[in-house]
C-alpha cells in the first residue's frame, strides 16, 4: 500500500513533465512523432513485463518478479541523471545546427510561470480543457480495463495456465505500440500533406481510438468462450493516448 501511495504521487508527475520537456524538444516539423515514440515506451514496457512476470512466476518463485522489475528504474536513472537535459539550450554536446533548429522550430520560454501567473479560472471554464479530461479518463479506464480484468478472465474464466496468460496479455500493448507508431505517421500526414488543422486530426484520431474501443469491446460478451477470439479483439481495441 505505501509503495503504491508513493508511486502514485510520483508518477502523476510524469505526463505533465514530459509534456512540457516534448514541447521544448520537438521542433514543429516532427510534431507528434517524438512524443509518440516516448509515450510508446510505457506500452513497449508493458509486453515485456506481462511475459516476464508470467515466465518467471511459472517457473521461479513470484517474489522475484518484484525484486526484478523493482531494481530497473534503479538501472534507468543514471542515464537519467546524466543525459537528460530541460532544454537543448542547456544541453552539453549539442551540435550547433540542432541547436539553432530547435531553437527556430519549438515555441518554449525560459522563464517558468508562477502560481499566481497561471490562469486557474480561465482553464477550468474552458470546454476544451473538460473535453481533454474525459478523453484522458476514457483512456485510463479502457488501459485499467485491459490491464487489470483480462488476465483474470484469461486465467479465471477461459483456464490458460498463468505463462500463457502472460503471454496473451502483452499482445494488447504490443497492438498499441504499433498502432501508436502508426498513429504518429498518420497524424504528421494528415497535417502536413493534407494541410488538416493539428486540433482537428488529434480529434480524428482520438476519436478512432475511443469509439474502436467501445465498438470491439462490446463483442466480448457474446463471444464465445475462445482464448484465440478474446485475445484478438483485446489486442485491437486498447486505446492509443494521441
Amino acid at each position: 500500500l505505501a509503495s503504491q501511495v508513493v508511486y502514485g504521487m510520483s508518477g502523476g508527475l510524469v505526463v505533465p513533465a514530459l509534456s512540457s520537456m516534448i514541447v521544448r524538444w520537438e521542433p514543429h516539423s516532427e510534431r507528434g512523432r517524438l512524443a509518440t515514440v516516448v509515450y510508446t515506451g510505457s506500452q513497449a514496457s508493458a509486453v515485456g513485463t506481462a511475459v516476464f512476470t508470467g515466465l518467471v512466476t511459472h517457473s521461479h518463485d513470484w517474489r522475484l518478479v518484484f525484486l526484478l522489475l523493482g531494481a530497473l528504474p534503479l538501472l534507468w536513472l543514471p542515464p537519467w541523471l546524466l543525459l537528460v537535459s530541460d532544454s537543448p539550450a542547456k544541453r552539453r554536446g549539442i551540435s550547433r545546427e540542432e541547436l539553432h533548429l530547435l531553437l527556430a522550430q519549438t515555441d518554449t520560454s525560459e522563464e517558468r510561470p508562477r502560481l499566481r501567473d497561471i490562469p486557474f479560472r480561465a482553464i477550468l471554464s474552458c470546454p476544451a480543457m473538460w473535453g481533454v479530461v474525459a478523453a484522458n479518463m476514457g483512456v485510463a479506464w479502457a488501459a485499467g480495463h485491459t490491464s487489470l480484468l483480462l488476465p483474470q478472465y484469461l486465467a479465471g474464466e477461459l483456464g490458460l495456465p498463468l505463462h500463457h496468460t502472460g503471454l496473451a496479455s502483452a499482445l494488447p500493448y504490443l497492438g498499441c505500440s504499433l498502432a501508436g507508431l502508426l498513429a504518429s505517421f498518420l497524424y504528421s500526414w494528415l497535417t502536413q500533406a493534407r494541410g488538416l488543422a493539428p486540433t482537428t486530426a488529434r480529434k480524428l484520431c482520438s476519436s478512432l481510438c475511443l469509439w474502436g474501443f467501445s465498438l470491439l469491446c462490446l463483442p466480448l460478451l457474446l463471444l464465445p468462450h475462445h482464448p484465440l477470439l478474446v485475445t484478438v479483439f483485446c489486442s485491437a481495441l486498447l486505446p492509443v493516448n494521441i
